[in-house]
């Protein structure tokens, strides 16, 4: 006997159920769901993943957010956020395959030192690439991990040598009266005047810093 529904809400519940039972997870026993997770990011600001299979996807949600204990280590350094994927496979030996293939795929978005899974499960970083991965990046490059290998902004370069002027200067005359000088002719090493300390004209404006 079914049931007339009253109003809108129980309308819409009514064709929500019939669309989709509401116990389909459970209808799922003794099949693998293979999935991926999106991680919280590490120090360096880069992408972490997590790729893994469970028969019980209620329980090993929980565990992988650390509401039951038993969730994988690298799920405990990086919290998950989102899921990415998600297949379900009838035999073992499928789910093994596909998880192995879709660690590969993201290991190699990410890099593999960001993403773990099928028999790369430890939270620290790998001592080697995974087989067949020799070629794959340990790190995808990040907003921050670009910033890190910028190359330094170079410093202004000075002029190794300074050639002053050979023309003397227009105040001449007033530099003249005002240092005391009584020679008719300026010097030519020095466009002023001729200072006891640097008689070659060397240091030129910097005689005066001279020691005596």
């Amino acid at each position: 006997m079914s049931v007339r529904p009253r109003n809108l809400e129980q309308k819409m519940f009514v064709q929500y159920k019939t669309h989709m039972s509401l116990d389909l997870c459970h209808q799922l026993k003794g099949k693998r769901i293979v999935y991926v997770l999106q991680c919280a990011p590490d120090e360096q600001g880069n992408e972490c993943r997590y790729v893994g299979a469970t028969t019980n996807v209620e329980r090993r949600t929980a565990e992988h957010l650390g509401l039951l204990p038993g969730g994988a280590a690298w799920c405990q350094k990086h919290k998950p956020v989102t899921v990415l994927e998600c297949r379900v496979v009838n035999t073992e030996e499928e789910a093994a395959v596909m998880e192995n293939m879709l660690f590969n795929v993201h290991a190699s978005q990410v890099g593999y030192q960001c993403c773990r899974g099928s028999r790369l499960n430890m939270p620290g970083p790998m001592r080697r690439p995974p087989a067949y991965m020799q070629n794959c990046r340990e790190f995808n490059e990040s907003p921050r991990s670009q910033e890190s290998t910028a190359p330094p902004t170079p410093e202004p370069k000075t002029p190794e040598s300074w050639t002053p002027p050979a023309d003397l200067p227009p105040c001449y005359e007033k530099l003249r009266d005002e240092n005391g000088i009584t020679e008719d002719k300026p010097p030519v090493q020095c466009p002023c005047f001729i200072n006891p300390k640097d008689p070659t004209g060397q240091y030129r404006q910097l005689a005066a810093l001279l020691p005596a």
